[in-house]
Order: C-alpha cells, then sequence, then structure tokens
C-alpha cells in the first residue's frame, strides 16, 4: 500500500470516528436517565456481586457512547455514565449503586470531571469519604471494601464528570473462576495483603495500582499419577 493511500485510509478512518462520536453525543443528549438495569448492562465491564444503582432525582445521569481504535485499528465502543452540566452553580449530582458479598470485594474504575479546581468527583463508601477525584483528572480508581453489604455514592460537584469501566471482583471462590472441569480438587491460598478477586471468567490481582508491591496465591494438591498442569 503506498504511503499516499495509506494517508487516506487513516483520514477515512478518522472521519468514520468522529462522525460515530458525534451520533453518539446527540444520542446521548436526547436520553433520558439511565435506569439500574441500563448501568449494569452497558457500563459496567462486569460484576461478581448483584449490583443496584439509584440515579439522582434532580440532576439525573445518563449513559453515552464513545468509539476508540486501538492498536490494529479497531473501532472499541465504550459506555460512559455521566451527569447533566451542573454550569458551576453550586450543586451536586449523585448516583449510587448498592451490593452485598460474603467476600472482600475489589472495586475499580476509571472517571474523569471537567471545569475549574471547584469542580470534582467525591467517592463515598457507607457515607465515608474514601476519594476526591479533581478537574482534569482522568484518573483510575481502586477501593478494597470488607464483606458485607455497602453503598458506594458517586457525587459530582460544579460541573459535570464520567464513571465507566467499573468491575466489582470477590476474594473468594476463586476456583469457581479458574479451575475447569475434570481437574483434581484444589484449593486456592489466598494472599493477606493483596488478595486475588475472582471475576467472570478469571481471577485477577489486587496490586497493580501498588508499585513495588507482590501479591501471590497457591493451592496444594495432590498427584496420585504423573499429569499436566
Amino acid at each position: 500500500m503506498t504511503s499516499t493511500l495509506l494517508k487516506k485510509v487513516k483520514q477515512i478512518r478518522y472521519i468514520a470516528i468522529l462522525l460515530l462520536s458525534v451520533c453518539a453525543f446527540g444520542t446521548a443528549k436526547a436520553q433520558e436517565a439511565a435506569t439500574s438495569d441500563e448501568i449494569n448492562e452497558k457500563m459496567v465491564f462486569d460484576s461478581m456481586c448483584e449490583l443496584t444503582w439509584v440515579n439522582d432525582d434532580t440532576n439525573p445521569w445518563y449513559l453515552i457512547d464513545e468509539f476508540y481504535e486501538d492498536n490494529e485499528g479497531q473501532l472499541t465502543r465504550i459506555y460512559k455514565l455521566r451527569t447533566p452540566d451542573l454550569k458551576n452553580n453550586g450543586t451536586s449530582s449523585k448516583v449510587s449503586m448498592s451490593y452485598s458479598s460474603e467476600f472482600d470485594t475489589a472495586l475499580y474504575f476509571e472517571s474523569s470531571v471537567w471545569g475549574s479546581d471547584e469542580n470534582y468527583i467525591t467517592v463515598l463508601v457507607d457515607g465515608e469519604q474514601k476519594k476526591i477525584i479533581d478537574a482534569g483528572d482522568r484518573g483510575r480508581t481502586f477501593l478494597r471494601i470488607p464483606a458485607g453489604s455497602h453503598t458506594v455514592e458517586f457525587v459530582v460537584t460544579n460541573r459535570y464528570g464520567y464513571i465507566y469501566g467499573l468491575w466489582v471482583g470477590e476474594a473468594g471462590n476463586l476456583e469457581s473462576q479458574c479451575v475447569k472441569e475434570g481437574s483434581v480438587p484444589v484449593t486456592i491460598k489466598n494472599d493477606a495483603t493483596y488478595p486475588w478477586v475472582a471475576r467472570k471468567g478469571f481471577i485477577q490481582s489486587t496490586n497493580f495500582t501498588d508499585e513495588e508491591s507482590t501479591s501471590k496465591i497457591f493451592t496444594p494438591f495432590t498427584l496420585d499419577e504423573t499429569t499436566a498442569l
């Protein structure tokens, strides 16, 4: 493929992404307040717990979809949950999710908030402030939450913000997600400091946000004959 043709292909692809994003934005502006089912279906990546969402009555959050191009040139659709523009009027908009688990859980999400230094997202767990995300900070948030029933609140103040890429994993019953049927019986021993969590179809360590940390699991098992691991 010549350089001229390659350049034209990239230009067409870029225009396609812009058109898709504009269409998505236009659809989102007309969209009503997101329901709990819609949030779970579109914005939540995966969760080992049943999540129940409660939207803001006055300034409800809604879903938008955006398109991104990966390293192989494929378009990926990402849904984000965002607030309306509060226009710096000193008001806030809140969405909350509640769930229960017999195991410790790990909550991860990505976010962004727009505006001045007076605009931010506050994250609370059972009414206790856990993190403040400032304007312009498109950060990744990871929280370890003990077993039990919990309510997590996301509060945007003064302007508008997004949350997306959210998942909830459980630090228990790991075998159900990573041990194949037909395996010899195994019981996974979890890490006490950075426990691994079960997600849909795999398990994941919880130390990826802490530099120079180590998280390990191990499993004792007995073999009556030579086999494969």
